[in-house]
């Protein structure tokens, strides 16, 4: 009788691991992808504003659709203490995109928020 159980749990073991691996392997895609967008924000923000007026208006379009696609990318990724503080600073930073705020002040933001990303997923 204790085989039997033993061998149905190493089978259903089998059954769950796979899936909690995809699961932590689809969070760190999704993360990343979110960090990479926040880096692009970062780097290429000084070019599309500077002060208070914009320089590029395609580029700064773009950064607002970044910000959006940061934050729908967030709200994919497993609820976590710490995730909603994370939306939050993605709506401050895209408030400080929309009013165009100083390169150096939306740089800080997004490396911030990109830190803090790292560190929850």
């Amino acid at each position: 009788m204790g085989f039997k159980w033993i061998l149905l749990f190493t089978l259903l073991a089998g059954l769950i691991a796979p899936v909690s691996a995809q699961d932590t392997s689809s969070s760190n895609t999704v993360a990343a992808q979110a960090s990479n967008l926040l880096s692009y924000i970062a780097v290429d923000y000084d070019d599309a504003v500077e002060n208070g007026q914009r320089l590029d208006t395609p580029l700064y379009e773009l950064q607002k659709q970044q910000v959006e696609e940061v934050l729908r990318l967030v709200t994919q990724l497993p609820d976590r203490p710490g995730r909603q503080g994370l939306q939050k600073s993605l709506s401050d930073l895209r408030k400080a995109i929309e009013n165009k705020d100083s390169g150096a002040e939306v740089r800080r933001r997004a490396n911030a928020i990109a830190d803090r990303l790292a560190a929850l997923y």
